[in-house]
């Protein structure tokens, strides 16, 4: 089982609108919560094992709310919702996950301008042992630095496409096998990974476009064969228009531009770029003795802005809950037929095996019941005459 939990060092403000410090919550209608986290990262992995039965994110997300010695509601940090308890009345208020950022100490209800988050692809790091041995406490901050560099290559490109490291965690088990092929690896984490989606829908996880594993293990070669042979990473072409494939496997090393522009190849088949025999071009062959800064070629940027014209939608679909707080009917009613359909999910999946109810047969029998009543009614009242 895969289980997460919230390190130590957390801590949670109530402020109003200019900053300062509520006494009294219940005294504000509207107030901001100010997260901040000592510790730099919130989430880690504590187990892993292939009996895969999920949630990852529950119990360790939540945090009480106290003032003084009475608790007066909830943080749910993963699903980002804030609740409470007033009057005998409860208030929930969610969070939007455009704010969300795990490498900043400072998180509040103030979210971004909403324009400025229609062009970021939005990838989840995974970080396999190998990774988090190696790099230990820095792992967080080295693979913030690596995606800088991404984002770099595709802005300097002439990019519409933004790449945003929306989160990521490390294993301290490995759930990949070394005597398998690359292919098969990745098939691997795309099981794995499915499930873990499937079983959180509100998590950061789930609403990423790509899912990234790293990994180093593969890294040393005992034979000069084997590391001419050796493939760097490998993606599922196109993948990002086909979520339940939106996967990459990517080894990398100390080298941080080697591996960034490793990160922004796999990235760029992801979107539906091939290679090319552009020398300087991101998308030829990525080399550990080029230490240039290499980019991607006008016809590669050419397609990916064409990418990002035709699926807009597939941007703009993941910035669900643009309401930060939930202040009209409308958005209260929104979020109702959310936590429906999400009720609904549940069901289906913990009661009927996942297979939706046949409502076709289920009408049909209605009617024939129906039928069947009504001509038996007609038949004894016939009768009686």
């Amino acid at each position: 089982m895969i289980l997460l939990k919230l390190i130590k060092g957390i801590t949670i403000r109530y402020l109003d609108k200019f900053g300062y410090d509520i006494p009294d919550v219940h005294e504000y209608d509207k107030f901001r919560v100010m997260i901040t986290d000592k510790n730099s990262t919130l989430l880690t992995v504590i187990n892993h094992t292939y009996n895969i039965e999920f949630p990852i994110m529950e119990d360790y997300c939540k945090f009480k709310i106290v003032n003084k010695t009475t608790k007066i509601g909830e943080l749910d940090i993963c699903n980002n919702i804030l609740s409470y308890t007033k009057d005998n009345f409860k208030y929930v208020y969610r969070r939007s996950n455009r704010v969300v950022d795990f490498y900043k100490t400072d998180i509040s209800l103030i979210e971004e301008p909403i324009e400025d988050n229609y062009n970021k692809l939005r990838v989840f790091v995974v970080n396999d042992k190998s990774v988090l041995s190696h790099f230990g406490k820095n792992v967080n901050k080295h693979i913030e630095m690596m995606f800088r560099v991404v984002n770099k290559i595709f802005v300097d490109s002439g990019s519409k496409i933004e790449i945003k490291l929306e989160s990521m965690f490390s294993l301290k088990e490995n759930i990949l096998n070394n005597n398998d092929t690359q292919v098969s690896k990745l098939e691997n984490i795309k099981e794995v990974f499915e499930i873990v989606k499937f079983n959180n829908p509100n998590s950061l996880l789930s609403k990423s476009h790509l899912t990234i594993y790293l990994s180093m293990n593969n890294l040393a070669s005992d034979t000069k064969e084997d590391r001419d042979n050796f493939i760097e990473g490998v993606t599922y072409f196109n993948s990002i228009t086909t979520p339940d494939k939106a996967y990459s496997l990517i080894f990398i090393d100390d080298n941080l531009l080697y591996s960034a522009k490793k990160i922004a190849h796999e990235i760029g088949h992801s979107i539906g770029l091939k290679h090319d025999n552009n020398k300087d071009s991101i998308m030829n062959e990525v080399s550990k003795d080029d230490r240039n800064l290499k980019f991607f070629n006008k016809v590669s940027t050419g397609k990916i802005n064409k990418f990002y014209r035709e699926n807009i939608h597939l941007f703009k679909d993941s910035l669900i809950n643009k309401d930060s707080l939930i202040e009209t009917p409308k958005s209260a009613i929104k979020l109702i037929n959310s936590m429906r359909e999400d009720s609904f999910r549940k069901i289906v999946k913990d009661k009927l095996n996942g297979n939706l109810p046949d409502t076709t047969n289920t009408k049909y029998f209605l009617t024939i019941s129906l039928i069947f009543y009504i001509s038996a009614i007609s038949l004894v009242i016939f009768l009686i005459k």
